[in-house]
Order: C-alpha cells, then sequence, then structure tokens
C-alpha cells in the first residue's frame, strides 16, 4: 500500500526477490520488488542488514532488517504514475517459530 496526497492505494501481492548465492539469502545485494498487478516495480539496494537470529529450539527467530534506497515506479488507483529514486526505506525478511 501506498499513502499519496491523503488518499491509500491499495497493490495486488508484492514479491520480495532476495538474491541467493549457493543457496543462502545474500541481504546486501539488489532486491527487486514486483507487484502481481503490475502497478509497482522497483529495485533496493541495501546499506545496512540489521540482523537477529535466536535458536532456543522452541522459540526460533531469524530476523533481517535491511535499510537502503528504493527506486522505481508506481501506479495509483487512477491510474497517475509516480516514479521514484534513492527513496530511504527499509524492508525486512523475517521468519519465528514459537
Amino acid at each position: 500500500m501506498i499513502f499519496y496526497d491523503g488518499k491509500a492505494h491499495k497493490f495486488d501481492d508484492i514479491t520480495f526477490e532476495i538474491p541467493e548465492n549457493f543457496g543462502v539469502k545474500d541481504y546486501t545485494a539488489q532486491w527487486q520488488f514486483t507487484s502481481s498487478d503490475g502497478r509497482f516495480e522497483a529495485y533496493f539496494e541495501p546499506i545496512l542488514d540489521r540482523a537477529a537470529k535466536i535458536d532456543l529450539k522452541f522459540i526460533i527467530t531469524d530476523q533481517h532488517q535491511v535499510f537502503g534506497r528504493m527506486t522505481g515506479k508506481a501506479v495509483l488507483d487512477d491510474g497517475t504514475a509516480l516514479e521514484f529514486k534513492d527513496l530511504l526505506c527499509f524492508a525486512e525478511d523475517v521468519h519465528n517459530k514459537y
């Protein structure tokens, strides 16, 4: 969802494509974001991966809060296309098991 000019614009599912090296996610490489409705396309250049991992067998958490800059295009509900460049933001990849 994006909020623009006081209005919410909802996208379909957005896929976070996190690159992998030898089957392991590379959180510091460029990510790609794509919506299933084609209204949101962007790439994300990570700056910092704030990672935390705990494995107590009955409580497991593996968290990556990645800060960076996003560049791309979003199409609003009325068809208006917004382009953005180097927007400072963050994305998360989190796995929790309780």
